[in-house]
Formats: C-alpha cells, structure tokens, sequence
C-alpha cells in the first residue's frame, strides 16, 4: 500500500525533469503495450521512479519485484537489487535485515519496449535485530505452463532456495 511518490520520463535513463509527477497507492501495473498516462508518456523507452518511507520492526524483510523490463531497488539508499538492463520479463526477491525505524525504499524502472509491467511487494520472513539470517527454506513455489503465469499451475511446492539452472529444458 502507498502512498508512493511517482515520476515518469519519456526516456530510459531517467533524465531531465520527469514528464509526469503523481501519488501511486501500490507499484501493481500491467500497462501492456501501453504506458502509465499514454497522452504524456511514450509507450516504449520510458523509466519510472517510485519513492517513500515506511516505518519498519526489526528483522528480514523479503522484497519482490516483477518487472518487463528492468529496475533497481534500494532500501535506505543502499542499492538491494540491480536488474537495469533489458531483461524481459523477471521475478526477483532479495531477503533483507532492516533495523527498526523509518527507511527510504526505492524503486527504479525501465521499459525499453514490448510489454510494460511492473509490480513490487515487501514482507517480513523472520524477526529479531538486523544481521539476522533469513530462513533458506520458506519459498513456496508454483510453476505454469506459460510465460504469462495465467491459468493454475501445473505443479505446487516448497523449495529451499531459488537456485536453478533449467539450461534449455
């Protein structure tokens, strides 16, 4: 839930003043071959920026972010998760020990062309003081038969790490 602070450029690199400049209540959007206002910003070789504080307990936060095409994730100005270049469609997580407070968290993205889509979500997996080790066994994994993650999955479980390397398979 935001709100979040939003800038749109008509450029991938973010550069010069933004095009746009709005309040975002989520970072959920699936603009598909469009973009987030299609009178002002293009709808390929645009970036986004997303900021805000967010009052934190102690512990290990797990940060995702779903995105076509690229982004940067920064909590508390330290750069969490760097995905900038054109990837294509991409879930990412990173497990982070955040102290108790207030922090800055930070979104950056790009779209280059094709699909635009982005979506970020945050939630804590283990409590305790920052530099806490986050539990290696608490992915719940669902696979699909398609790129789109439409439909039900094909086959549900747990793992114990997102570690795989299907090679052409």
């Amino acid at each position: 839930a935001g709100p979040w602070s939003a800038e749109y450029w008509n450029n991938p690199s973010q550069s010069g003043s933004p095009t746009v400049v709005r309040t975002d209540a989520a970072i959920n959007f699936n603009w598909g071959f469009g973009s987030p206002d299609p009178s002002r910003v293009f709808a390929d070789n645009f970036s986004a920026r997303w900021s805000r504080s967010i009052a934190f307990s102690a512990g290990v936060y797990r940060f995702g972010v779903q995105s076509d095409d690229g982004f940067r994730l920064y909590v508390d100005g330290n750069l969490v998760m760097d995905f900038l270049g054109f990837e294509g469609n991409q879930a990412r997580a990173v497990d982070v020990a955040v102290p108790a407070g207030t922090r800055s968290v930070r979104l950056d993205y790009i779209e280059k062309a094709g699909v635009a889509q982005v979506k970020f979500n945050y939630f804590k997996v283990s409590g305790g003081t920052a530099g806490s080790p986050a539990p290696s066994t608490d992915w719940s994994a669902e696979y699909f038969s398609n790129t789109t993650l439409g439909g039900s999955p094909v086959r549900v479980g747990r793992v114990n790490e997102l570690n795989f390397n299907w090679g052409a398979g």
